[in-house]
């Protein structure tokens, strides 16, 4: 529609502009390449739009199994252990607890000074 109203303050109304065939292939021309270029600049927005939708669905996915996978820590660590990680290779051997009492509470410990 803009391309008409721009014809119409081109020719004036009523129409100022002479009939003759080199202003009418002009015009017929002009409107032709801004028609194809309208179309190709939707076709391209359209086909871009598509794949950055398509981007963001396997993001949001993705995000989705990884907040899954987050919130549940213990289910994590079984797969991780059925995949066949060994958590005492990251962790350690686990220390056995020593008893809750005062020998051990109070133990002669060095405490550094830059500490």
């Amino acid at each position: 529609m803009p391309v008409l109203g721009m014809l119409a303050i081109i020719l004036g109304i009523p129409p100022m502009l002479t009939e003759d065939r080199t202003n009418v292939v002009s015009i017929a021309a002009y409107v032709i390449v801004v028609m194809a270029g309208v179309w190709y600049l939707i076709n391209r927005a359209n086909n871009m739009y598509g794949a950055l939708y398509g981007r963001l669905t396997d993001i949001e996915v993705k995000a989705i199994r990884i907040e899954r996978d987050l919130s549940d820590p213990a289910r994590l660590f079984n797969e991780l252990a059925g995949d066949g990680l060994n958590l005492d290779d990251i962790f350690g051997a686990v220390e056995a607890s020593q008893p809750l009492t005062p020998e051990h509470l109070y133990s002669t410990e060095e405490v550094n000074d830059d500490a």
